[in-house]
């Protein structure tokens, strides 16, 4: 999983503590955008976190008809939604835009919850946006 922007081959977000950013600090995550490096049309796809709904985690209505509601964020990540195939069967061609309506890097370098989830330099003045 890559980050958009961020100019290094390290995975930016291991699977693991993608679903991990969703459960601990899921006050950042809605509206969080996406897309595949192997979809020719490099499709944005977003999925987010709205705590007052029984069914907290969602994906689409803009790239998934009808969009889809999940109870956790396993469930999330693991739905077959995007082209029959989960976040997690995609996860080598999963390449993170934004998080909460900011750039990923963004966010990543002012939300210190997120940045201790994160695969990058500590200190964000090294990060190349």
């Amino acid at each position: 999983m890559r980050v958009y922007g961020y100019n290094t081959n390290i995975e930016v977000f291991s699977f693991e503590n993608m679903v991990r950013l969703f459960q601990v600090a899921a006050d950042y995550v809605d509206e969080t955008e996406f897309f595949f490096d192997d979809d020719p049309d490099e499709t944005n796809h977003c999925i987010g976190f709205l705590p007052e709904y029984d069914k907290p985690y969602w994906c689409g209505y803009c790239d998934v008809q009808d969009g889809c509601e999940f109870s956790t964020a396993e469930e999330l990540f693991n739905a077959r939604v995007f082209g029959s195939k989960s976040i997690k069967e995609r996860w080598n061609t999963f390449v993170l835009t934004n998080i909460g309506g900011l750039s990923a890097i963004d966010m990543i370098k002012s939300v210190p919850a997120i940045q201790m989830l994160a695969n990058m330099p500590l200190n964000c003045d090294e990060i190349d946006a």
